[in-house]
């Protein structure tokens, strides 16, 4: 009995590392290894007949044409090969019992071959005959007791060389394996670790960029402030020496009244051509300031329509205080004739050059002269800042 559980744990043994071999070897389709179940007690109360279409049919055979199959293949296979024939259901189910208990294939072969059958039909099997002979002897009753434990353990022990190859072969190709997948993780993080420099330095550059770029900025707003500086200083003495010069003219102390008068005229002729460039200065140039008028234009085209133009002078429109003429030359490019009035000569002459009909006139004066209802409408643009109360009401 502990003969038998002997052989059964080696062989048992030998079939779960021919298992985990199997496991190890790589999978095609990239799956990862899983570890094997151990199969569990047998179960002989009905045998299992599967084909052997693997199995081929040949006048003599080697031992490895039989051993290279297991279980219910092996039993199988050995019927077809030794006995010529398919395996009846009592020796299927008595061999399988045998070899599922733990007898070993070589001996389960040599008692086919020294079967009545297995004698008459004589199939050759290289390495065989010495297994048959040792069968033969294990059947002595009066020896075979003490030599069937030697010669099996012989058969377990003469198939442990083959497993050890397989294993260390198996263990060859996952060490080639592990290496080729530190090799490929090693390149990627290398890969990835130069993507983070080559980023990182980027973003230092980009970093650099901007602070040049604000650094300008600041700069140029220095410069904006130091300019803007200036020309208030620059306004500032220029309405100082205007104020002055009201206060000496208004004074006129010791000063003919001819020298007066030329005073007053070159007086109001710097006056005059100073309010036109603070105007091209600080106000915007003249195609913005059109551009800001053109809300006014369908006010003026509703009352020429009310109107029907019936003015009794050649111009509809007049505009008090018409400056450069932006507003001017806007209704004339609308086909609206209008006249112009200001009293700065800088700027009369200005808008006349551009072609537009403009009198060097205060508002009021230039009104008063006109008949009444006389006119379709009366614009006015920044005037009423220029005038006092008084004016301002008379001009209403």
């Amino acid at each position: 009995m502990e003969r038998n559980s002997l052989l059964m744990n080696i062989d048992t043994l030998l079939a779960n590392l021919d298992k985990e071999a199997a496991q190890l070897a790589p999978q095609e389709d990239g799956a990862s290894f899983q570890p094997y179940e151990i199969d569990g007690l047998p179960n002989f109360a009905k045998p299992v007949s599967v084909g052997c279409a693997a199995f081929k049919v040949k006048e003599s055979y080697d031992k490895e044409d039989f051993l290279r199959f297991d279980d219910v293949e092996f039993i199988t296979s050995a019927y077809r090969g030794l006995l010529c024939r398919d395996a009846d259901e009592t020796g299927l189910t008595d061999y399988l019992a045998r070899l599922r208990g733990g007898e070993d294939k070589m001996l389960l072969l040599a008692d086919l071959m020294r079967s009545q059958e297995g004698r008459e039909q004589k199939v050759r099997v290289t390495g065989m005959r010495v297994f048959v002979f040792a069968y033969a002897v294990l059947s002595n009753r009066f020896i075979g007791a003490n030599l069937r434990f030697t010669v099996e353990l012989f058969s377990v022990l003469g198939k442990l060389p083959r497993h050890i190859v397989m294993l260390s072969s198996e263990i060859t190709q996952l060490a080639q394996v592990s290496e080729s997948n530190n090799k490929s993780l090693v390149a990627t993080a290398s890969a990835q670790f130069e993507h983070m420099v080559l980023l990182a330095e980027k973003q230092g550059e980009f970093s650099a960029t901007l602070t040049r770029q604000a650094e300008a900025f600041e700069r140029d707003m220095a410069t904006l402030k130091s300019e803007q500086g200036a020309i208030r200083g620059q306004f500032g003495d220029d309405q100082r020496r205007r104020e002055q010069l009201l206060n000496d003219l208004m004074q006129g102390e010791s000063t003919p009244e001819v020298v007066t008068a030329a005073a007053v005229a070159v007086a109001e002729d710097r006056l005059a051509s100073f309010y036109r460039a603070f105007e091209d200065d600080c106000r915007g140039c003249e195609v913005d300031i059109e551009g800001q008028f053109q809300v006014y234009l369908p006010d003026i085209k509703r009352a020429l329509s009310r109107k029907g133009e019936s003015a009794t002078t050649e111009f509809a429109l007049v505009d008090i205080g018409c400056g450069r003429g932006e507003w001017l030359h806007l209704l004339a490019q609308h086909g609206v004739l209008a006249q112009g009035v200001d009293i700065n000569a800088a700027m009369v002459e200005h808008s006349r050059a551009k072609g537009l009909s403009v009198q060097q006139n205060d508002g009021v004066s230039y009104l008063q002269g006109l008949a009444s209802g006389s006119l379709v409408a009366v614009t006015g643009f920044h005037v009423i800042e220029h005038l006092s109360f008084e004016v301002l009401f008379t001009l209403f």
